[in-house]
């Protein structure tokens, strides 16, 4: 969620102010942004350790029957797309995108270490490369299973890593092809959704178009993630709000699961951000958090050809989406930069509240990100070449590790 807190996935309610952390990392204070980056740092980089560990002692695990070898072949690639998976994102934090610096910029350490070991950082051409090295490495150890469920990242979430990571290379080429490769495997995503499809969805009860979900059942029924960070009160409302003019029209499918409609005591109506906030209000149990949807895909796509200037593929591609959503239509056409800036607002919608339009952002850099008072108007604007895009390397990681270098700015 703090990833949309601080893209344009919301705008604050007069409640934000009684919510100091929230507000500042709204407002992206500097040491709002510190204190994130210290605890995602820590978190990915443990989370690369264990999978460190795994890969180092998985070979002496014993398979004898063909059952058990293939489970174990799965067991490495979700490990070896883990990983990845954590590279990719560090790597969108810490570093510029490579469209506009060398690619010998430093960007993050690389590890194969069992235990945490300090380490320098390594160029953005470096890091992308052991990206890609772990992606070939899994591929063939989960690319024939068809056992997986969406608790594994799987071929489908290997295909979507790649087309991720090709887009921020800004190899529109290659993100396309691999896009489309994972679009075949879902082809009901160009026609009109199922009867319910949303609402299942994010219901607790379907894991719709789910490339790989977190299990949170370890924390127990009473999880309710998000609610901290938004719910003011169950009466009165939330922190942030869904602005009225970016309300789902009538029509959409997705309507009564991406928004929820508001009334507090005093007659005041609001619209609030439906998905996991929905079902924290409504005491919807449920145990995943999506961490890589199909649709995705179908943006990356879409963005990728028209920057290759297939207009007319992007359009399509786009025309599919919102067909899936309830609302069939001809897009009249358009040149590249207006196509461009319609896939990024529909993508943003789509995966409002799950933190995906925050990369966009910082990768696209075409506008200023705007920050708006409670009532509407613009209080400020993140600048394209802003230096807090680029995230802080923690202090204890500059102290620990000889050569460790900060980014610009901090």
């Amino acid at each position: 969620l703090q990833y949309s807190i601080l893209a344009g996935d919301f705008h604050p309610s007069s409640w934000l102010s009684s919510a100091p952390a929230q507000q500042q990392l709204y407002l992206w204070a500097p040491q709002a942004l510190i204190d994130l980056s210290n605890t995602l740092w820590r978190e990915h980089y443990h989370t690369i350790t264990l999978c460190n560990v795994l890969l180092t002692r998985i070979g002496d695990v014993q398979a004898a029957a063909p059952d058990e070898l293939q489970k174990r072949r799965v067991l490495e690639g979700t490990t070896l797309l883990l990983k990845a998976q954590c590279y990719l994102q560090l790597l969108q934090l810490y570093a510029p995108s490579p469209a506009k610096v060398p690619g010998t910029t430093p960007a993050i350490p690389l590890r194969d270490a069992v235990e945490a070991s300090p380490a320098p950082r390594a160029s953005i051409a470096e890091a992308v490369q052991e990206i890609k090295r772990l992606i070939g490495l899994a591929l063939p150890l989960v690319v024939d299973n068809n056992a997986l469920d969406a608790h594994w990242l799987g071929y489908p979430a290997c295909l979507l890593l790649s087309a991720q990571l090709a887009l921020w290379q800004g190899d529109y080429a290659q993100a396309a092809q691999e896009a489309k490769r994972l679009l075949a495997l879902y082809p009901q995503l160009l026609e009109a959704a199922p009867s319910n499809f949303y609402q299942t969805m994010w219901g607790g009860s379907s894991p719709g178009d789910a490339l790989f979900l977190y299990d949170l059942s370890h924390l127990g029924g009473a999880s309710r993630p998000f609610q901290d960070n938004l719910q003011y009160d169950p009466l009165w409302g939330d922190f942030f709000l869904i602005p009225p003019h970016e309300a789902l029209s009538s029509n959409d499918a997705r309507k009564s699961a991406y928004e929820l409609p508001f009334s507090t005591p005093d007659g005041t109506t609001a619209l609030l951000w439906g998905k996991y906030n929905a079902m924290n209000r409504q005491g919807v149990e449920y145990h995943d958090l999506y961490a890589a949807r199909a649709t995705e895909a179908l943006f990356i796509c879409a963005e990728a050809l028209a920057h290759l200037n297939d207009l007319q593929g992007a359009q399509q591609l786009l025309e599919g989406h919102l067909r899936h959503v309830g609302l069939p239509q001809t897009l009249a056409p358009s040149t590249q930069k207006e196509l461009l800036a319609q896939i990024l607002q529909e993508k943003r919608i789509e995966f409002r509240g799950e933190g995906v339009s925050f990369f966009d952002a910082k990768r696209c850099a075409v506008a200023p990100l705007a920050r708006y008072t409670p009532g509407g108007k613009l209080l400020s604007s993140i600048l394209p070449d802003d230096y807090r895009w680029c995230w802080p390397i923690p202090k204890a990681e500059l102290r620990l590790s000889e050569g460790m270098t900060q980014n610009p700015g901090w």
